[in-house]
């Protein structure tokens, strides 16, 4: 562990721009999102609360070129550090990981991505009334998952090596100094009010042991939704997708978009069977997926309580309102 003071930080994203393409959040209004680095850096939005957009833009985009035919052609994929995400984000990750990066059938787009991308998080010291991260089981701050992690002090920043390439990191730059004693009491007290924070924002909620299997209750909950979808494009841990082809000049290329559970085509087969034909089944399986079926096999829930889906949500429906008891 290191302290980097801001100037030294801010000469270190110099430094790394020089070379790589680097991604921070900055301030526009009341949004902060990720851009290219502009020779600025916004302490604020980095002290902030996460990005209005997610990792998910960098490792799984909404569009992605992936195949040609005849001929084979593969696109470069070029380095990028992105400084900034939150817990909520970088457990998008690790969701992403068990779809994409385990079993027998493994994404190799997904994994270069990965490769490509280092990511230095941030503890997220003003949860704001949307978050839930406690309610899954998350911390605002990071101890696995990304590379190095910050935590934003009045003078400055601790820096922690999370992973091997992150110590690596670390190591060959000889950055910053020893924190001192103050430094890193004034780190644990942060993360204690963020925490009380969050604990005082979600105070006597819990999530369900399951999901009521009852209509009336999930015709109470939808009501009001335009099926904008905003939810699902905005979340950190939603992965699905699909493939279709389009002409190019010499052949055909292959492109993989979003695709999203709400859709009435989403689960339709050949022969048009629709085992989910109705929205009020495709809103029932959006919370079945995050919060039961992939507990299952992950014992881990799809959602990491970023709260972008009811920030989002032209009907104000709040998924904790749903999924607590």
């Amino acid at each position: 562990m290191r302290f980097l003071s801001r100037s030294q930080l801010e000469q270190l994203i110099r430094r790394l721009a020089e070379t790589k393409t680097v991604y921070l959040p900055y301030r526009t209004g009341e949004r902060i999102n990720y851009h290219r680095y502009d020779g600025n850096v916004d302490h604020d939005a980095l002290a902030g609360i996460r990005p209005t957009s997610s990792l998910k833009n960098f490792l799984f985009p909404p569009s992605e070129f992936v195949a040609s035919f005849p001929k084979e052609v593969r696109k470069s994929i070029p380095e990028q550090i992105v400084i900034g995400p939150k817990q909520c984000d970088i457990y998008g990750v690790w969701v992403y990981d068990r779809i994409f990066g385990q079993g027998e059938f493994q994404d190799p787009f997904y994994l270069e991505r990965k490769k490509q991308l280092f990511l230095i998080s941030v503890d997220c010291p003003t949860p704001a009334e949307s978050c839930f991260c406690n309610l899954v089981d998350l911390t605002p701050w990071v101890e696995a998952g990304s590379d190095l992690n910050l935590t934003p002090l009045d003078d400055g920043y601790l820096i922690d090596p999370v992973s091997k390439r992150g110590k690596e990191f670390l190591e060959s730059k000889g950055l910053g100094s020893e924190p001192t004693e103050g430094q890193l009491k004034a780190r644990e007290e942060s993360r204690k009010r963020a925490m009380a924070r969050l604990e005082e924002i979600n105070r006597g909620k819990r999530l369900r042991e399951q999901l009521p299997d009852d209509d009336e209750f999930w015709m109470e909950k939808l009501d009001g939704c335009v099926e904008c979808f905003s939810c699902l494009f905005a979340c950190p841990t939603c992965y699905c997708f699909l493939l279709y082809d389009v002409k190019a000049k010499k052949g055909f290329d292959r492109i993989r978009v979003w695709d999203a559970c709400y859709y009435a085509a989403y689960a339709r087969v050949g022969g048009g069977m629709n085992p989910r034909p109705d929205f009020l089944s495709r809103f029932k399986n959006r919370f079945h997926c995050k919060f039961e079926y992939f507990k299952q096999y992950h014992d881990r829930f799809a959602c990491s309580g970023c709260g972008r889906c009811l920030k989002g949500c032209s009907a104000n429906i709040d998924i904790r309102e749903i999924v607590w008891q």
